[in-house]
């Protein structure tokens, strides 16, 4: 059996031979942070929320997930060449120890997959 990389790898040659569908998300990896665990998340069919970031989203009735509103009063860096104006990093402490030990376990999981 293809490693989770070997298999994404043969999915992409013209004449790859992978061994099993490639299941989405899996060759990621995903790594999360406290900041970003504890982040509001926008909720099927309700109102938009605002992320750590700043970002709003929203998650409307009949679609697949959330994504942010792009509308011209929610757009959240107005001038790209001035972001740093716009832009404000969430916290990056005060967490609570167990967040950082998922976190942690995330980031290893990722380096040891495939």
């Amino acid at each position: 059996m293809l490693s989770i990389k070997e298999n994404l790898q043969e999915t992409l040659k013209k004449d790859g031979h992978p061994d099993r569908f490639v299941n989405q998300y899996e060759y990621l990896g995903m790594v999360s942070t406290p900041a970003l665990m504890q982040s509001p998340r926008a909720q099927y069919g309700q109102g938009p929320v605002v992320s750590a970031w700043g970002v709003t989203f929203e998650w409307p009735e009949g679609t697949p997930g959330q994504f942010p509103v792009h509308t011209p009063e929610k757009i959240l860096i107005k001038d790209v060449e001035h972001w740093q104006d716009y832009l404000k990093a969430p916290k990056a402490s005060g967490f609570p120890d167990g967040l950082w030990e998922i976190s942690a376990k995330m980031a290893e999981d990722a380096r040891n997959a495939g």
